[in-house]
């Protein structure tokens, strides 16, 4: 129905961005644009990770992995939205912060790993759905290998700028989004 909000819309208004904000940008917590965080990391803006967390179409039974945990704040979005989530950040720095940020949001059934994303985290797969904060030419096996049957995998596929994709669990694109820029996905 037109102007009927999405049940991501409802849980992204939920949240305060202002929290997953550094103190020099607070003034800007509300604007539609990413900022800039810590270690090359950055805030995606809102309207991205509605577009994102909408195109996984995530359940509320499901488990996520989510790979580059950033300031936390979609991860926050994810945990009020899934049952459980799984997020893994390559900067040690980053996921310190970004702990702090989920403990605040009360994002209980979320947990942060500290390690390289592009390989998943076998430990706890398959997983529901897989939510990419990084671009990358191409999707990383170890991540479709960790996705169930009828699994969902987005991410900003290409280099510059990327498009935002939804995969199945044979890597086909089977949804387009909005073109992005984001940073690249690191690799150990």
């Amino acid at each position: 129905m037109a102007g009927e909000r999405s049940k991501v819309q409802e849980v992204i208004e939920k949240i305060d961005r202002i929290l997953f904000v550094p103190q020099q940008y607070k003034h800007l917590a509300y604007e539609e644009m990413a900022l800039p965080f810590m270690n090359e990391s950055t805030v995606t803006a809102p309207g991205v990770v509605k577009e994102m967390i909408e195109m996984l179409d995530v359940k509320d039974n499901h488990k996520v992995l989510e790979i580059g945990t950033g300031t936390g704040y979609s991860t926050c979005v994810l945990s009020k939205l899934a049952k459980e989530v799984i997020s893994i950040e390559i900067d040690p720095d980053v996921a310190k912060k970004a702990m702090e940020h989920l403990e605040k949001c009360g994002a209980s059934n979320a947990k942060v790993i500290i390690g390289d994303g592009s390989k998943g985290y076998k430990e706890e797969a398959p997983y529901d759905r897989i939510l990419v904060n990084a671009a990358a030419p191409f999707v990383p096996q170890p991540l479709l290998e960790q996705l169930k049957e009828d699994g969902l995998l987005v991410m900003p596929l290409g280099n510059y700028p990327q498009r935002l994709v939804a995969v199945n669990k044979k890597g086909e694109v089977i949804k387009e989004g909005l073109e992005v820029v984001f940073v690249p996905l690191k690799i150990q």
